[in-house]
Order: structure tokens, then sequence, then C-alpha cells
């Protein structure tokens, strides 16, 4: 929404005024006296100058205003600056209600019409001046209360009503800019949760393979059969990890078409129970979902991870998980100092940083 250029609403309401009077009286042939035009002058050149700077002090520039129109217009004839100052009022009332919030304009649309009111008071008194009686003289003043005290009820709406669009389209704004933000964040996303799955999976069956290959060529005298079982080990599981790297850029299976949560880990205590690592395993219910899938990673990690630093070595793990909160405690006895050293140099501490990125996105 494009904003309207209103700068120029000080200087029009002068031009108006200059028609009104003295334009009017003169053309009637009246002509005002020098302290009049001196006065006029004065009023018309402060408001015009007050209302420049409506916008940045708005409040201060609305008494400014209203003083100004109230002690200018004594020395004038009556009514001479009535519909300027009314204008100028309302104009400046407009403006605090479009740039100060709520509260604020309330307390000076309030404050204005009770001022006025005195001020009317205390210059007509309680009965008028302008009829015998004072009848209908308190008849127009009330009218004139009436219809100013409606003008600036306007003001004030209308102000109001800017302000409240023109925040509805700031936050429209901020909330485009998010998307946008929120657009280019995504593959960058996606492409590091790719690099984690892919890291999980590859150095799992990585290891299998080491420490399978490892075992066999230490047995390889007394069960020379075992070779040829490492090989075919090692070559399902490169073919299980070249799955994996395609399977990086295809859909994830929804959670109906794979198998629960429990089972999944029961296959993976298994698989690291055949690479003949001791595993102890306490399972319960697990949540589907993102929290189910990084269950399994943290076990898949720290499983790997006993593999390689504490080959053969007693392993327990036990998950648990109750109302939100699931809890996932992996341990491992101390290594066997005499025993063949598997895995080491695998892996380079990447897993453990990935996995608390998922943790806590889970």
């Amino acid at each position: 929404m494009e904003r309207h250029d209103d700068r120029w609403l000080p200087v029009l309401l002068l031009a108006a005024q200059v028609m009104v009077w003295p334009g009017v009286a003169l053309v009637r042939g009246a002509t005002p006296t020098a302290a009049e035009l001196l006065a006029a002058v004065l009023v018309g050149g402060l408001v015009t100058a007050a209302l420049t700077a409506r916008r940045t002090h708005p409040v201060p520039v609305l008494i400014v205003v209203a003083a100004v129109c109230a002690i200018g217009a004594e020395p004038l004839p009556a009514g001479a600056v009535a519909g300027y100052g009314t204008a100028a009022v309302a104009l400046a009332l407009y403006t605090v209600a479009a740039v100060r919030d709520t509260t604020t304009a309330l307390l000076c649309v309030v404050t204005l019409a009770v001022w006025q009111l005195v001020h009317g008071i205390s210059l007509h008194g309680l009965t008028g001046g302008h009829a015998p009686g004072g009848g209908s003289g308190i008849a127009g003043q009330g009218l004139d209360l009436v219809l100013t005290a409606l003008l600036y009820a306007a003001a004030t709406g209308a102000g109001l009503t800017v302000r409240r669009r023109r925040t509805a389209r700031q936050a429209a704004e901020r909330r485009l800019h998010r998307a946008e933000a929120e657009r280019h964040r995504l593959p960058t996303a996606e492409r590091r949760r790719m690099e984690r799955e892919l890291h999980d999976v590859s150095a799992h069956h990585l290891t299998a393979v080491v420490v399978t290959v490892e075992a066999a060529l230490g047995l390889r005298d007394r069960r020379p059969e075992l070779a040829q079982q490492a090989v075919e080990f090692a070559a399902e599981t490169g073919r299980e990890v070249t799955r994996a790297l395609s399977a990086v850029r295809a859909p994830s299976p929804s959670a109906q078409d794979g198998p629960a949560p429990e089972e999944r880990m029961g296959e993976l205590v298994a698989g690291f129970r055949a690479l003949g690592q001791p595993v102890t395993c306490d399972v319960g219910a697990l949540p589907d979902g993102p929290v189910g899938d990084v269950a399994y990673a943290v076990v898949r990690e720290a499983l790997t991870n006993a593999v390689r630093h504490a080959s053969g070595a007693p392993t327990t793990v036990r998950c648990t998980s109750q109302d939100a909160r699931t809890e996932i405690v992996v341990r491992n006895a101390a290594p066997d100092a005499s025993g063949p050293s598997r895995g080491q140099g695998l892996g380079g501490g990447r897993g453990q940083n990935f996995l608390r990125g998922r943790v806590r996105e889970a």
C-alpha cells in the first residue's frame, strides 16, 4: 500500500483560512484592522509550523495547536478562525491516533473535549450571550460542541484505523520475510539431516565390516572357514551401505510401513551380538516418529563406539519412555587390556555432535 503525501495539508488549511477570513470580509467591503491581521498571521504561522512536526511530536503539536487557536481567536472577529482551528486540531488529533497508541489517543480526545467545554463556559457562561434569556445561545453552543465532538471522534477513529492497517501490513511483511528466510534455510537443514543419516549408517556398517574381518583374520589358523564368512559379510554390508546411500534421496517410508521401534532396536542389538559383542537389552515401548528414530540412532552410535573401543566387553542397553520423556542408557564394562584392539582409528568424533543436534530437534 502506497503512503499518500500529506505534507501539504497544513498549507492547504492555511490557504482555505485566508479565503474564508479575511478573504470573505474583504469581498464584502469590511477591512480588518492591523491588529487583527497581525493576530491572524501569528495564528496561521504558528499552527502551520506546528503541524509540520505532527508526525514526530504528535501530542505536543496537538497541545500547541489547540492553545494557539484558543488564544488567537480572542482578538479576532467572532468565528474568524473557528473552522481553521477546528480543522487544525482535528488533523493533529488524527495524527496522534495514527502514530501513538490507543490509550494516548483516547486520553487526548477526552481531555480536549473537556477543555473545550470548560473554555466555552468561561467565555460565554452557562446561559450564553447571543439571545435574550440565553436559550438560543445555549442551543447554539450545544450544537457546536456536538458537531466538534463528532469531528474529533471521526478523526480519532480514522487515525486508529490507519494505525491498525499499518500494523497489520508490517506484521504481514515480517511473516513474509520469515517465510522467505525459512524457504532458503530448509535446503541447508535437509542437507545437514542427510549428512547425519549418512554418517550414522555408514559408520555402523563399516565398523561391522572392520571388526568382522579382524576377528576372522585372528582365527584364520584355527577356523579358516571364518575367512569366507567374513568376505561374504563384508560384501553384504557393502551392499547395505550402497542401498543406504541410494535411499538418501528417496522419500522416507511412513511409520506404518516399517517395523515398530522396539523391533528395530531388537534387530540392531542382534546384529551387534552376531559381531561377538555381548549385549544385554532392556527396551520398553518407544514412541514412533522422530523420537523413535533418534533413539535408534543413539543406540546404534553407542554400540558402534563400544565395538570400536571396548570390543568383547559386556554392554547393556536400556531404553524407557514415559509421558514426554525418553531415556536411553548404554554402558559397557572396561575392555580387556590384553585383547586385540579393533576399530581403532575409525571415526572422527562427528557422530556425537550430529546426535546432539538430532536429540535437540526431536
